[in-house]
Formats: structure tokens, C-alpha cells, sequence
């Protein structure tokens, strides 16, 4: 939802490439997970990130920030994992809008 304009945002509005964006968000999450010494299981991290799931997201300065709340891509003693993502991982995918 962009404050200034009113305009909401679908992850359609801002990528191109659908499939090549959720392989490299499952990558942000292995990682994430690996970071804090967890388990990546890569079956529910798979079925958690289909292109439903990627609606919670905010958009930044610099990239995109992705909320799962416990249970979608992992245990809920994981809690909500957080994938941030840079514009510039992702510049070849990004729509007009958001390359600028």
C-alpha cells in the first residue's frame, strides 16, 4: 500500500519474473534459517512460498521485506521469518516502476 498515492501493490506490480523471484526468496529463507542454526525443510518452505503466500510484503527504500508468520515456511518456534530482499538481487526481474 503506497501512503502517498492510496495505490495497493500485488507482488505482480513489482516483479516480472514470478517463478525466478519465489527461487530466490526460498534461497533468502534456506539461509535465513541456516543462520540461526535451524532446520531448512525445503518441501514446507517450497509449499509456503507459492505466489499466494508473497502478499505480505512492504516495500522499501532499497528492497522488499516478505513476512511468513509461524507455521508457512517453517515450525512456529521459528516464529515469523523475515526475507529482505535488495532491489539490486533482484534489478533484472523488477517492473519499470521499480527500477528507477
Amino acid at each position: 500500500y503506497d501512503l502517498e498515492s492510496g495505490k495497493t501493490y500485488s507482488i505482480d506490480d513489482v516483479v516480472t519474473d514470478l517463478s525466478k523471484f519465489t527461487e530466490i526468496v526460498r534461497e533468502n529463507i534456506k539461509n535465513e534459517l541456516s543462520l540461526r542454526g535451524e532446520i531448512a525443510d525445503e518441501e514446507w518452505i517450497n509449499m509456503g512460498t507459492d505466489s499466494d503466500s508473497l502478499e505480505k510484503f512492504a516495500l522499501l527504500e532499497n528492497g522488499l521485506t516478505i513476512y511468513f508468520p509461524p507455521y508457512q515456511v517453517a515450525s512456529y518456534a521459528s516464529g515469523t521469518i523475515i526475507c529482505n530482499i535488495s532491489f539490486e538481487n533482484i534489478q533484472d526481474i523488477l517492473t519499470p516502476e521499480f527500477t528507477k
